[in-house]
């Protein structure tokens, strides 16, 4: 259902215009109109007279949202401890900040006026100049209209604000409804969806805007009208934002673990691609038409766009939420690199062919590093990339930076992935981050709270390849014995041993562990490991409220309330 506030001639859709920043790199979340996830000059500039070294610019808490670039290569971001922020690499440092009163989950755009716009979880809207100074607040729970109903009781702004082709602002709130507004903060017309959204949309040259929601849909609306053109059920949550080709083929991701390719006219699937686990990421297109992405099941992928056949995998071992972008090549070797963030807290840069060229560790300099994810996309500047991590560091990387032997944190793509050969159990820290190196003969840490994940990975000349458990062929002997339970997760690489008490302290224990696995290749075989850990003692202090390193900060505390249990 769509309804229509106000009418403004301004903002008609009439040509296919970028809408953004003269300059500016990337100026959204995906970098431009189609969501495509590239550069538009693929050439590297060369070096940068100031913003040479890679800064870490520190936030108060984690952050979730893509960061953006503008033409002078300042760069704005929110984050979860409801600041949003500007830095500056040229001169490393903080230009402002602004409270917003509320996490801020989304990333902000830049229009030609030099605007930014940024949605935050408050429900509100701003508009700044680029120095800090606010020009106009949106407020999506006053004067709401009665066609405005929604059973949604959250109002946060998760999905990714942007501007279409006509000048306009599109964003959707979690009221389950998308809207488009003036750059002046005037609504022009809402669309009811059937749940949350938290892609951002992408334009088409026919006037369509294209918006995937929680609901399973991607919907295709006209934007002049926001009535609906069609819409194509994708049976799965779609997070990540819908993404264009040069010929107008839609590529869209979905929490079932499939990537799709839709015809933009109707909608009508062409084909479909299986990963087996949730995709958070949205792809990036290159000009040869290739697509990449990520997928929680550690997996890198590259797919010809045409077919939706693999070209190429690249296994990390941790999850990869953070959607790729295609940038530029210091050396001029390939037409240019694949750049992405992983839940291990790295920030890889691949080539083409899939071979990696660098990984950079963000937490070399983090000050907190038990959930290392990236989720934030990669943002591309002119001299150098930045990317955002759940550590709460925003990271400037120049793309020359590898180069350089006084830069630590880097590894280089020369040599092998692995220098081990055969299957082995790697542990998995309760942050969710797979630890490197393969459990043999050392010993790892636990707390005897805590239940041990593993993961089994296949090491192999080519790198680093996931295995498949047998669920029912898993044994495990402990000493000192204790009771547990064995859970395989989703992806069926990951093992939990969960103890049905906590363990003494201060005590080695062995685990013989055999069982059989599919490998990459499709064929049973059977492993036998035995590893050992020992459990910490307890701090004297719980680290959530040392006066050092906060990982919470406590805003509220309330009575107990008894438990409600709701009628539907």
């Amino acid at each position: 259902m769509t309804f229509i506030q106000k009418q403004n001639m301004k903002y008609s859709y009439k040509t296919y215009e970028d809408p953004y920043q003269e300059g500016a790199p990337w100026p959204c979340m995906r970098g431009d109109i189609k969501n495509s996830g590239r550069l538009r000059d693929l050439q590297w500039k060369g070096k940068s007279n100031t913003a040479t070294d890679v800064v870490h610019f520190r936030t108060g808490n984690a952050i979730f949202s893509t960061p953006i670039i503008d033409a002078q290569e300042r760069i704005f971001v929110g984050s979860a401890d409801h600041f949003f922020y500007a830095f500056d690499p040229n001169q490393r440092k903080e230009l402002w900040r602004y409270d917003a009163g509320e996490i801020i989950d989304c990333a902000g755009c830049i229009d030609k006026e030099n605007t930014v716009y940024i949605a935050t979880g408050c429900s509100k809207i701003h508009a700044f100049t680029p120095e800090g100074i606010e020009k106009w607040t949106y407020n999506n729970l006053i004067n709401r209209r009665k066609e405005q109903f929604t059973f949604s009781s959250n109002f946060w702004y998760e999905a990714n604000i942007v501007l279409g082709p006509d000048g306009a602002v599109y964003v959707a709130n979690d009221d389950f409804f998308l809207y488009k507004m003036t750059r002046e903060g005037e609504l022009m017309w809402g669309y009811r969806t059937g749940f949350m959204v938290w892609s951002a949309s992408s334009f088409w040259k026919d006037g369509t805007v294209y918006s995937a929601g929680f609901d399973h849909i991607l919907y295709a609306l006209d934007m002049n009208s926001g009535r609906l053109k069609w819409k194509t059920d994708l049976h799965g949550a779609l997070v990540g934002s819908p993404a264009i080709s040069e010929d107008g083929i839609i590529y869209q991701t979905s929490f079932n673990g499939n990537i799709y390719a839709l015809q933009c006219q109707n909608g009508a699937v062409l084909w479909e691609f299986k990963t087996g686990s949730h995709i958070y990421a949205s792809p990036a297109i290159s000009l040869d038409d290739i697509l990449y992405f990520g997928s929680t099941n550690g997996t890198f992928y590259a797919l010809e766009g045409k077919t939706g056949k693999i070209k190429w995998t690249y296994y990390i071992g941790d999850p990869i939420r953070a959607s790729a972008s295609i940038g530029p090549d210091p050396e001029a070797i390939v037409p240019y690199l694949i750049y992405f963030g992983g839940g291990d807290g790295r920030v890889y840069a691949l080539e083409p062919n899939g071979n990696l060229r660098w990984s950079y560790d963000t937490l070399s300099r983090a000050r907190n590093t038990d959930y290392p994810n990236i989720n934030a996309s990669v943002a591309l500047g002119t001299y150098g990339l930045c990317v955002a991590g759940s550590t709460g560091d925003v990271v400037y990387i120049p793309y020359d930076a590898y180069q350089r032997d006084s830069e630590k944190g880097f590894e280089s793509g020369v040599g092998k992935q692995t220098e081990e050969i055969g299957v082995f159990w790697h542990y998995v820290v309760p942050g969710g981050s797979l630890r490197r190196e393969p459990l043999k003969e050392n010993i790892q840490d636990i707390d005897p709270t805590t239940i041990i994940t593993l993961r089994l990975i296949l090491h192999e000349e080519a790198g680093l390849l996931p295995v498949f458990l047998k669920p029912k062929s898993i044994k495990i002997d402990t000493h000192p014995q204790f009771k547990h339970r064995i859970e395989i997760q989703s992806d069926s690489v990951t093992m939990n041993i969960i103890p049905n008490s906590i363990l003494e302290t201060d005590t080695d224990y062995t685990l013989k562990i055999r069982g059989k696995y599919l490998s990459p290749h499709s064929q049973t075989k059977s492993c036998q490991s035995t590893l050992r850990f020992k459990t910490r003692n307890p701090p004297q202090m719980a680290s959530i409220l040392s006066s050092e390193n906060k990982t919470f900060r406590i805003v509220h505390m309330a009575v107990p309330q008894p438990a409600i249990v709701p009628s539907l």
